[in-house]
Formats: structure tokens, C-alpha cells, sequence
């Protein structure tokens, strides 16, 4: 028994069954990148063989090994990875109640480092009224963790088993923007430092914009992650999200003044927020309470969190794909909801002042946050059946 866990050591299979409760963090360590990355990125570059990938969430047995390009075949989407990540660790966290066909039964067979099995904790009702599919906010805190706690390397990349990486670049930007702020801070950004810089890089779409239509500050994407290992592992040592606060909104009135997104809820907080805003409340920072609560103060909050601990990619820009959601990339809607690199951008300049600027960046930033006003103003003054209308583009 260790943590919490039952291991047994099974190949490179590792069993556990049951959810874990408690996280001990990893010693911090001070950060030391090393090689220039070429012309671009004068700086400081991280190898891939420094990180190691965290597949987590269930895969379908019955389709390893198909070529599915959907995100269905596990096979796939970990080829297409190590077509940019040849000598990074991979973890692969599931349930042990999944079916593995013989030939796919362990680590090795499936042509990675370490297979997790864990005891599946469930689902919750779904986060909105009128859906069936479950709340897997737990599930994916628990596989996740799991994953995170096997983890060796200095950086880990947490990405859904149903998606794959379509370049590194992430490294680069995460290289880059951790270089800027050393140069620019004051005293030294230590990892033993209070004032440590250790940002955790997610993708755009779903890191929502709380100033336009859904009304969600904190709500920081959860689809991939890449962070210092134990960055992320003080992430995701949160608490299962209870009942009661799944089903909320089925005992306490809605807002009256809230809008027809805000009145579809039944959790308390959304499954991002449920993760971010524990993280965010260890750095002191003035988070909601419930998924819509917003105040200048949670908004000053939000906006100083995202710059400090945050940093936003576009998908290509991540390199990151899930073909599940790939009609996002196409989606005027969700360009306008989410935070995009721009945005983010000028968040973080506003926050770091630093002495490499990317004007055209912050051109577009303004561009966009001109737009966003516009339709965030129009949106409020629509009829209820209006709003309905555009939910439902995205929410059908």
C-alpha cells in the first residue's frame, strides 16, 4: 500500500484499485533548459526526452489497432504523438474494468512505458439540465493523478486518450514565455521561490471567456496540459467533486438576471472551474463560488491568473488535436466564448511588461477585444429566445 494505492507491479502494468485520496508533492527542483532552439527561439529549449505523456480516459478495446482517425484508436493517436515526441515516457491511465484484447493486455504490448488501471470512480449527472451523458470530472481527476503520480521526468504533458500531438511546439512556447519572464522579473524565478514561474500551457478552446457569453471565470481547458510535473500535480490534487455540488442547481434557484446559458446548470461549478479554482484559491486569489459569480474582484482575479500561472495556445499552436472536437477550429461561436492566444497575450503583457513585445499580437488582441464587447453587449440585450437560439449552436 503506498499513497493511498494498491500497486502491483504486473510487467509495466500498474493496478490500482482504489481511487486515490491524498497526493504527496514532489520536492521542488530548480529549473535548468538547455540547448538553443535554431533561429526562433533564442533562448532555452526543453528535449522531449525530458517529459513524459499521460494518455488518460477510457479507450475502446475493440478498435486498437483500427487506423480510426477519430480519435476511436488509442494506437493512432499515440503513432501520431511519437512521430513528434520519439523519446518521451508514455503513460497510458484507464479503468481495469475496460476489455483489453490479448494482444493489447499490457504496457508492452501496447508499445508504451506504463499502463495504469484504476477503479473507475463513476460518473455524476450531467452539468446541464436536459443531457444524459455523465459528469466525468472524477474520473478524470483520478486517472489523471494516477498518471501524474507514476510520472519520473521533470515535465509531464497530460493530454484525453482520445486525442494525439500534431507537433512539440509547445515546448518551444513554454521555453520562449518562461524566458521572458526571468529576464524581465526582478529577482530571480526560482522553482523554490515564492515568486516561481511555473505556467501550465493549455489549449484555447474550452479556457472560456467569462466578458461574453458563458459567464465562467476560472474555466481553464482541460483537454491538454504541459507543466513542471509537480505544477500539475498541485493541480490536480483536488477533491472528488461531491453530489450535492454536482446537483447543485436542482435544490437552489437559478439567478433571475442570469442568462439562458446560465439557467441550463445543475452543478455548482463547472468541471474546469471545479479543478482551477482550487488551484487558483492556494495562491490567494478571489475565486466564485458558484459557476456564474462574478464580481470586478473575481474578474481582476481570473485575468491575474491566467497571466502569472496560465498560458494560453492556439490548437496549432499547442500542437495538440481531438478530432472530437474538431469542428471548433471553424466555430465563430467558440472563437468569440474562448480565450485565444491573442488574449491571452495581453494578459500576460499587461502583468509582465516584458522587454520582448510581439506588437502584431497585441494588435490583434485589441482587434478582438473591441469585437467581444460588441457581441457580449448585443447578447445581454437579446430576448431569452434569442439567447436560446445562439446556445444552441453550440449546446444542441
Amino acid at each position: 500500500m503506498m499513497n493511498g494505492k494498491q500497486i502491483l507491479n504486473l510487467d509495466t502494468t500498474i493496478c490500482i484499485n482504489t481511487p486515490i485520496k491524498t497526493y504527496s508533492m514532489m520536492a521542488a527542483q530548480a529549473i535548468f533548459l538547455v540547448a538553443a532552439f535554431g533561429h526562433r527561439y533564442r533562448g532555452f529549449m526543453i528535449n522531449n526526452n525530458q517529459v513524459t505523456l499521460i494518455f488518460q480516459g477510457a479507450i475502446n478495446g475493440s478498435l486498437l489497432g483500427s487506423g480510426r482517425e477519430d480519435g476511436s484508436d488509442f494506437l493512432y493517436n499515440l503513432q501520431r504523438t511519437r512521430a513528434h515526441f520519439a523519446n518521451a515516457k508514455v503513460i497510458l491511465s484507464t479503468w481495469d474494468h475496460l476489455p483489453l484484447p490479448s494482444q493489447y493486455d499490457t504496457a508492452q504490448k501496447l508499445g508504451i512505458d506504463q499502463l495504469i488501471l484504476s477503479s473507475d470512480p463513476g460518473g455524476l449527472p450531467n452539468i446541464k439540465f436536459g443531457y444524459d451523458t455523465p459528469n466525468n470530472v472524477n474520473r478524470q481527476i483520478v486517472s489523471t493523478l494516477a498518471g501524474l503520480q507514476a510520472t519520473a521526468t521533470e515535465y509531464a504533458l497530460k493530454l484525453r486518450a482520445d486525442s494525439f500531438l500534431s507537433s512539440a511546439a509547445v515546448l518551444h512556447h513554454y521555453a520562449d514565455y518562461l524566458q521572458q519572464v526571468t529576464q524581465r522579473a526582478s529577482a530571480p524565478v526560482l522553482e523554490n521561490s515564492p515568486m516561481a514561474y511555473s505556467p501550465i500551457v493549455v489549449p484555447n478552446f474550452f479556457t472560456i471567456d467569462p466578458n461574453v457569453y458563458e459567464h465562467m471565470a476560472f474555466h481553464v481547458s482541460d483537454w491538454a496540459q504541459f507543466a513542471r510535473t509537480h505544477t500539475l500535480l498541485q493541480y490536480w490534487s483536488v477533491d472528488a467533486m461531491s453530489q450535492d455540488d454536482a446537483t447543485y442547481f436542482e435544490r437552489i434557484s437559478h439567478d433571475c438576471r442570469a442568462s439562458y446559458a446560465d439557467h441550463n446548470f445543475r452543478t455548482r461549478l463547472a468541471v474546469e472551474q471545479h479543478i482551477a479554482t482550487r488551484y487558483a484559491a492556494t495562491f490567494g486569489y478571489d475565486t466564485p463560488s458558484q459557476f456564474n459569480q462574478i464580481t470586478p474582484a473575481i474578474l481582476q482575479a481570473h485575468n491575474d491568473f491566467l497571466a502569472r500561472h496560465i498560458v494560453v495556445l492556439d490548437m496549432a499552436d499547442f500542437g495538440f488535436a481531438l478530432p472530437k472536437y474538431a469542428w471548433t477550429a471553424q466555430d465563430e461561436f467558440m472563437a468569440m466564448n474562448c480565450l485565444n492566444h491573442d488574449d491571452w497575450y495581453q494578459l500576460f503583457y499587461d502583468h509582465w511588461q516584458p522587454t520582448k513585445v510581439d506588437s502584431a499580437r497585441l494588435h490583434r488582441a485589441t482587434i478582438r477585444a473591441a469585437q467581444k464587447r460588441q457581441i457580449a453587449k448585443s447578447f445581454r440585450r437579446a430576448p431569452i429566445t434569442a439567447q436560446a437560439h445562439t446556445m444552441r449552436q453550440l449546446y444542441p
